[in-house]
């Protein structure tokens, strides 16, 4: 059976909690149920985008993924390290 690249990443990997994963579907559907209502009633794109950022901002605060932030934080390094010509990863 054929396997996808990148099949051991993502939500399998991922440093959170069954719960908390429902908790942040839960509150990016809020998130998007908000944007609707805020396009309903004429906010302007910039407005619905300032939302939505500030919004998922605000809830990696709160329930952050460790793992996410883990990954994200090695694939800046080694792009730096990269560039500096220190390794030849990429």
């Amino acid at each position: 059976m054929l396997e996808a690249p990148n099949s051991k990443f993502g939500v399998q990997n991922s440093g959170m909690s069954d719960e908390d994963k429902l908790q942040r579907a839960v509150a990016l559907r809020a998130i998007a149920e908000k944007t609707k209502d805020l396009e309903a009633k004429g906010a302007t794109p910039l407005e619905q985008q300032t939302f939505v950022q500030g919004a998922r901002r605000e809830l990696a605060k709160q329930k952050p993924d460790v793992r996410k932030h883990e990954l994200a934080s090695d694939a800046a390094r080694r792009y730096k390290d990269y560039n500096a010509g220190e390794t030849n990863i990429f």
